[in-house]
């Protein structure tokens, strides 16, 4: 390690900049962010200062620098533009004692600008040692993926509390346990992201005068259509942390690779009748993980209100004082639709859409076909594959032509995905012809015709790469 992490108190203390190119306004910006008193000027290079922001917190001064300009300076950043005039200011600056940093030039700087991930007070810094900033930023990008937007207004939330832990618990290791208790507490967790402030601390109020015990939670989370780079980053984020994973059969190894190494997988997938779990045992399973003070995530695939009964486990978990929080996701017929390139609307072919669960066909609840077709342009269907037979005959008897275009979309977005076309009086022979499986999904409508071109790219999981 050849450069020591530290971080710097640079409020009120004054800083030179020197540089009108794009590095050294943003580091100016940076520095007049962190409380310093910045003043820029331009390089000896440079006749003037060009194409300066409109709103700016800190001074310029529109002519070269001069020595006496680094009179009582805490620490200099130059990016003149020229190496020769670098060399000259990292020289005066030594000789001052001054911290000295250089752009991109690590061996005449005494310390290098790391990229920065920032979450209120919480500041992470990712160094390369001046090697390969490239890399650092790519490092960056990742962590800003992995750390909750909502982190800053707990480090807020903990600091207004600090003291009054203190007083109350003396014991550091007492304390320690107290705030990893706190922050793997459900209802805090929830409160947080809700946006729920007052709830928040009324929840720290009650875990510091030992009011309630440690509960955790239920988060309702949907897995996307099945690759896992559909997935949203707020429930990629929850998958990782999760203590418990409750997830269906549709959910791909994938996904579930993400989670903690030590987090306990349970399958209550469904497929037909051979149920793993009835919905009770599901509901049931949920509240006794989440009453053991466990962050459980409920993985759907798809969105877990969009026939994923999400809607009665919520109803079950709130009812029982289970905090619950929903995660949305891209749901299977928009993930399908978008790599077969069908969009579910169109102005010239289609202005509504209608979502059909196709097991629920009878009964209460079961779908009115004269109103199905006579209201939707698009209409879609889940878990139709085995019931291609009547979903045909019933739109025909409806009054759909038998030329009506259709298509049906296997294991969508997966590398395995397969895509078929043709006509609603060919959708049979479709799905017995290739063998369908499900998971698939059936749309119906002129918008299919769009994903059915002689341009349209088959091998959509094969396309090159840009590096």
């Amino acid at each position: 390690m050849r450069y020591f992490p530290a971080f710097l108190d640079l409020k009120e203390k004054r800083v030179v900049v020197i540089g009108q190119n794009p590095p050294a306004l943003s580091k100016a910006r940076l520095l007049s962010k962190a409380g310093a008193k910045v003043f820029l000027f331009r390089s000896r290079s440079n006749h003037c200062l060009k194409n300066l922001p409109k709103t700016i917190a800190f001074s310029v001064t529109d002519r070269p620098w001069k020595s006496n300009d680094f009179n009582e300076t805490y620490l200099i950043v130059a990016s003149s533009g020229d190496n020769n005039e670098d060399k000259l200011i990292s020289k005066h600056a030594k000789s001052l004692g001054i911290l000295i940093n250089c752009v991109d030039q690590p061996a005449i700087s005494d310390f290098t600008i790391p990229a920065m991930v920032e979450r209120g007070e919480i500041v992470i810094g990712i160094s390369t040692g001046g090697n390969a900033p490239v890399l650092a930023r790519r490092i960056r990008n990742a962590i800003e993926i992995a750390i909750p937007q909502h982190m800053s207004e707990i480090v807020s939330l903990i600091g207004t509390f600090r003291e009054k832990v203190r007083n109350k618990i003396p014991s550091f290791e007492k304390r320690k346990v107290f705030w990893d208790n706190l922050l793997d507490d459900g209802s805090f967790s929830v409160a947080l992201e809700k946006g729920d402030h007052d709830l928040a601390r009324l929840e720290i109020e009650s875990a510091l005068n030992n009011v309630k015990p440690r509960l955790g939670a239920v988060y309702l989370v949907g897995a996307g259509p099945g690759n896992p780079e559909l997935m949203t980053i707020k429930a990629s984020q929850l998958v990782s942390r999760a203590d418990v994973i409750v997830y269906d059969r549709l959910v791909s190894e994938e996904i579930l690779e993400t989670s903690r190494r030590d987090a306990k997988l349970i399958n209550v997938g469904k497929k037909n009748k051979q149920d793993s779990y009835k919905q009770n045992g599901i509901n049931k399973l949920l509240l006794n993980e989440a009453s053991a003070g466990r962050l459980v995530v409920r993985l759907k695939a798809g969105d877990p209100f969009m026939f994923g009964r999400g809607g009665e486990e919520l109803e079950f978990l709130l009812g029982h004082g289970i905090p619950v929080s929903i995660v949305p996701g891209i749901t299977s017929a928009l993930g399908c639709g978008a790599t077969a390139e069908i969009p579910m609307t169109h102005r010239k072919y289609s202005s509504s859409v209608t979502f059909v669960a196709a097991h629920r066909m009878h009964g209460s609840g079961g779908i009115n076909w004269d109103a199905l077709v006579k209201l939707s342009r698009t209409i879609v269907f889940y878990m139709g594959i085995g019931k291609v037979n009547e979903i045909s005959k019933k739109l025909l008897e409806s009054g759909l032509e038998p030329e009506c275009p259709v298509a049906v979309i296997e294991q969508g977005t997966l590398p395995n995905e397969r895509i078929f076309y043709g006509e609603l009086n060919t959708l049979k022979s479709i799905v017995v012809n290739n063998k369908v499986a499900s998971p698939a999904i059936i749309v119906v409508g002129e918008v299919t015709k769009l994903g059915c071109n002689e341009f349209r790219t088959e091998d959509f999981f094969d396309l090159p790469m840009a590096v």
